[in-house]
């Protein structure tokens, strides 16, 4: 009878290889994962911005040619027709401070704030000033 030690058995010298074969395999795989979602994240800007370049078009097309044609198109290729405008607004805001007992809040600090939000709509506040930029 042959003396095996544990490593070079033939049956588990079988079974390292098929491990490493599919080690390898698997590398590979993440390998090619890897290619295809950076080949995704670069196909997905792409579109985007033939998407803008469309609705750049369109949205310069609507003051020389008919909007409803122009609007039209647009639809028929899920383009949205908007255009962005800046415009700044002052709002007055009233706020609690909430401090300990026996400290009193210096008010003369420059307390400021930043609101943001995707589409805030607020019909209560009254707009104090507004100027477009």
């Amino acid at each position: 009878m042959e003396d095996f030690t544990p490593n070079t058995h033939p049956v588990l010298a079988n079974l390292n290889q098929k491990v490493a074969d599919l080690e390898s395999k698997v590398a590979k795989g993440l390998e090619l994962d890897a290619e295809r979602i950076q080949t995704i994240v670069r196909l997905r800007n792409e579109k985007t911005q033939y998407q803008d370049r469309i609705k750049s078009v369109f949205v310069e097309a609507l003051e020389d040619y008919d909007e409803e044609t122009i609007k039209h198109l647009a639809t028929q290729l899920d383009v949205e027709l908007t255009k962005t405008k800046q415009v700044e607004v002052n709002v007055t805001f009233t706020i609690d401070l909430e401090y300990e007992i026996g400290e009193e809040p210096d008010l003369e600090w420059d307390l400021e704030f930043d609101v943001r939000h995707d589409s805030i709509v607020d019909y209560t506040t009254d707009v104090i000033y507004s100027k477009e930029s």
